[in-house]
């Protein structure tokens, strides 16, 4: 599928609600809207290859004792195909960017009786955002069986940072049911796939890839198809969704539990060092994800992701102090609805603090977001109690720094970025200048070690 286009305004935000008195004005913002961008997602030639093959694959299976005789007695209930991966905390991470086409001919019709989907769309697409291409770059969004079932058909070894229109193969698992109905989950990650061989059983819920980019897809998303038997073709065509408009299975929904048609949810509220950059492929989208910030080394930027915005609907938030009182409030009431949207605002912070963690709280449709973020100079994040006598200067520095010692030792010195990553690996000798070559601007943590002692310092790059 020809997938997110990205609208995005530029927008002064100073005639929003402004409910502290500690400022007269919202500082500049900008933000707009995130939507999938209607397109195909297979080609004719690929649903009848991939029909052929699930009829082919089902035959062997049964052959082999696989697959036994179909279920009339048993139904399907699907729960949400996709889940975060074990320690990511965002509130969400996904959108729904279009349902099932209910129009065999030219026109658009969703369940609901609305358009929000494109001619001739056989499934249900589940979008990532926001940072779609960090969370499949991450392995942070996994596809799971809505159903349990058996592993019909595989495929996979195809690129999955698609971005264009194009006609090559996505990367998929196909899951038969025993009531006979098969589900399609594809655009899956490279490499990314089960383990299980085709004929396995999988359980509801269980792992099957993660969400990514194959196939003709501009953006990472999940594309779940649903037939209730072959032969594969739009009179078997399930749409999960039940609603007025759903001509395919009418009165039934195949969800365990079916969600609302608009979702308003706020997905994440996060701290940033410079203006969000949204795009395709990954070269094209920079977080800026930082929650490190010293005085004088620039703005913090406050941003706030929502999926199903809908106009009117407010947003309160505030940035509170280390102490728990509130340093400013301010709001947001939303210009349009959206499947996908996105609102920021830049700070300057108090010069002289106070300084230690603050809090960007947001709120929005009952659902409240704390996000931390250190403000102020850089120390050892480490206990008093580990006594390990070392201190780092300058700070912040300009790309050397010297880690002081009564004594000369050589560390195990490791540092590593806002987001954990490992940047680089060395041996240290304290009292001796240590350079950081080709480190963007930004905060890091340097973790440095001798025998069993180690400790932890934040550093600015400036």
């Amino acid at each position: 599928m020809k997938h997110p286009v990205f609208v995005v305004a530029a927008l002064l935000l100073w005639g929003f609600p402004v409910f502290s008195q500690t400022f007269e004005e919202i500082p500049p913002g900008g933000g707009g809207a995130y939507q999938p961008e209607p397109s195909a997602c297979l080609t004719d030639e690929q649903r009848t290859a991939i029909a052929a093959m699930l009829v082919e694959n089902e035959a062997k299976l049964r052959s082999q004792g696989l697959i036994g005789p179909d279920d009339a007695n048993s139904v399907v209930a699907f729960d949400w195909p996709t889940k975060a991966a074990p320690g990511f905390t965002w509130n969400n991470a996904v959108i729904l960017g279009n349902y099932v086409d209910q129009h065999t001919a030219t026109g658009t019709l969703d369940y609901n009786c609305g358009a929000r989907t494109y001619d001739g769309h056989k499934g249900t697409d589940i979008s990532l955002w926001p940072f779609p291409w960090h969370l499949k770059n991450n392995d942070l969004i996994q596809v799971v069986a809505a159903a349990a079932g058996v592993i019909l058909a595989k495929q996979d070894g195809n690129s999955d940072e698609n971005c264009t229109w194009n006609n090559q193969q996505w990367n998929a698992v196909y899951v038969r049911h025993s009531d006979g109905s098969v589900a399609w989950y594809g655009h899956l990650k490279k490499n990314s796939l089960t383990n299980k061989a085709v004929g396995a059983s999988v359980a509801k819920g269980e792992y099957l890839g993660i969400v990514a980019s194959s196939g003709i897809s501009t953006g990472p998303h999940l594309h779940f198809e649903v037939y209730k038997q072959q032969p594969y073709q739009f009179s078997n065509l399930i749409d999960p969704y039940s609603g007025t408009c759903n001509g395919l299975n009418p009165g039934v929904s195949w969800w365990a539990n079916q969600e609302s048609y608009r979702k308003p949810t706020l997905n994440a509220a996060i701290t940033h060092n410079a203006p969000p950059e949204h795009g395709c492929p990954t070269a094209n989208e920079d977080p800026y994800f930082s929650d490190q910030f010293a005085p004088g080394g620039g703005k913090v930027y406050t941003a706030v992701y929502f999926r199903d915005q809908q106009q009117g609907q407010f947003t309160s938030m505030l940035l509170r102090q280390p102490n728990g009182t509130t340093w400013h409030t301010w709001g947001h009431t939303s210009p349009d609805t959206y499947s996908g949207s996105w609102w920021w605002w830049s700070w300057n912070l108090p010069v002289g603090g106070p300084f230690g963690t603050w809090t960007f709280e947001a709120t929005f449709n009952g659902q409240t977001i704390v996000h931390p973020f250190v403000y102020g100079n850089m120390v050892s994040t480490d206990s008093e109690d580990n006594a390990f006598p070392l201190a780092l200067a300058p700070n912040p520095t300009g790309g050397t720094f010297r880690i002081w010692s009564s004594e000369q030792i050589e560390l195990d010195m490791h540092v590593f970025d806002g987001m954990g990553r490992l940047c680089f690996a060395r041996k240290a000798q304290t009292n001796q200048d240590v350079v950081l070559e080709d480190m963007v601007s930004g905060v890091y943590v340097v973790r440095v070690a001798e025998g069993g002692r180690v400790r932890h310092f934040r550093l600015v790059r400036e």
